[in-house]
């Protein structure tokens, strides 16, 4: 999960606590941007809906941001990313994993029925 810390450390070196999001948004450099998006995606429903709404990369580092919400056993994030295309395969399945060692077997339950729709297709 360390790259989900280190994109919070630069993401308050670069605007601090109280930056709007459209701020953050406009001038997000393009290098580091996947790092933001995936800490971003990883707060709360409504802000994540809004940036994936607004052109946010759910697959950023390879779908790491579901990973990071399985790992957390945070459900409502995890319905999120998974509604606007996360793939619960990305990494070998490693947001299962998360949330099967967490215990979280509501999430384990939604990423099981999502890679069963994914193999069907």
């Amino acid at each position: 999960m360390g790259a989900c810390v280190e994109a919070r450390a630069d993401f308050l070196e670069a605007f601090g606590a109280s930056a709007s999001l459209e701020e953050v948004i406009m001038t997000i450099h393009d290098r580091k941007r996947e790092d933001w998006e995936v800490w971003l995606l990883t707060r709360n429903s409504e802000l994540t809906e809004f940036i994936l709404k607004n052109g946010a990369n759910v697959h950023a580092q390879n779908d790491y941001a579901l990973s990071c919400a399985a790992n957390a056993g945070n459900y409502e994030l995890v319905r999120i990313l998974l509604s606007h295309g996360a793939d619960p395969r990305a990494g070998d399945s490693i947001a299962i994993f998360w949330a099967k060692k967490g215990g979280y077997d509501c999430v384990v339950g939604l990423l099981e029925e999502a890679l069963n729709k994914k193999m069907l297709r």
